[in-house]
């Protein structure tokens, strides 16, 4: 018997699946140009801020679809005195911070860093730099004026040697600020308050001096600007008077069939005689023999003004 053998081969096919990773582009982060401010003058030294804008629409994430990015803003040098304030909400690429810098303070340098961050926890980072230059104040100046030449006015009374000065100075300040007007008397460190005064300068011993004053002007800032001016006063003036006795006289005592009644009386005038000050002062009016018999006496009475005497 002839015996059949079947043989039976299995064939195994095996199937290999490779499967790759989901693919994720890194996002790109940009923090914008560099930023350089001034604060502005505002007339208030005691508000000088401002706020910064910080605006990272510039980056992007790569992907398509693009994810969405979480944007991260630090200050990574400079001044710890900024607060950025930002959502931290997806997409949301602005923020900003406030700072100050007083007119007298530094320039101040920051470098902010831009973060974004996409849902796969890929980063990029871009930095900046911002300098703030603080608030500018210009000076104001102050003019106190010329040197002032002045004499002590011609009164009428030797023991008085006083004259009344007036000064006013200009102020200007250049920013606008408000500005406040001090003077300062060099004599006895006394101040004036204004921008202008008035005083009472007295004269030692009649002759002439010199005072001396400091104008000064101030700003809103306390920044001060000062000049100083002197005041020349000259002596009281005193011209002397003129004389005029009048004119010479010839007299003759009259027949009077008396020859114990033999006098005339003798008028003398004064009248054209004056001062030459003005306003003219007082006289006083002597009349007195200077010669001749001294048989006669002058009435007169020695009040101002009176030129008149006469004599028997």
């Amino acid at each position: 018997m002839f015996t059949n053998i079947l043989k039976l081969q299995v064939v195994l096919l095996y199937c290999t699946f490779l499967f790759s990773s989901e693919k994720n582009q890194i996002p790109f982060s940009d923090a914008g140009d560099d930023q350089i401010a001034t604060i502005p003058h505002n007339n208030n030294p005691d508000a000088n801020t401002i706020t910064i804008s910080l605006d990272g629409s510039g980056s992007y994430d790569g992907d398509n679809p693009e994810d969405a990015l979480i944007y991260l803003w630090e200050r990574t040098s400079g001044p710890n005195d900024i607060t950025i304030n930002q959502s931290g909400t997806e997409n949301d690429a602005d923020a900003s911070f406030v700072v100050s810098n007083p007119y007298d303070g530094q320039t101040k340098n920051y470098t902010i860093r831009l973060t974004v961050t996409d849902p796969y926890g890929a980063i990029h980072t871009d930095d900046i730099d911002i300098t703030i230059h603080p608030e500018p104040n210009e000076a104001p100046t102050c003019d106190a004026g010329d040197i002032l030449d002045i004499r002590v006015p011609h009164d009428g009374d030797k023991s008085t040697h006083d004259v009344e000065v007036s000064l006013e100075m200009e102020g200007y300040d250049p920013d606008n600020d408000i500005i406040t007007y001090e003077w300062l008397d060099l004599q006895d460190g006394t101040t004036m308050i204004g921008q202008s005064f008035e005083k009472i300068l007295h004269l030692t011993e009649n002759k002439a001096q010199d005072f001396t004053y400091v104008a000064k002007v101030q700003d809103s800032y306390g920044i001060i600007s000062q000049d100083t001016v002197k005041v020349h006063v000259n002596e009281e003036q005193n011209n002397r008077p003129h004389v005029d006795a009048g004119d010479d006289q010839i007299a003759t005592i009259p027949h009077n069939n008396n020859p114990d009644a033999n006098t005339i009386t003798i008028s003398l005038d004064g009248s054209g005689s004056y001062d030459g000050d003005n306003p003219e002062d007082a006289l006083i009016y002597l009349w007195e023999r200077t010669s001749g018999p001294n048989d006669i006496t002058i009435n007169q009475s020695g009040t101002e003004n009176d030129a008149d005497a006469s004599f028997v």
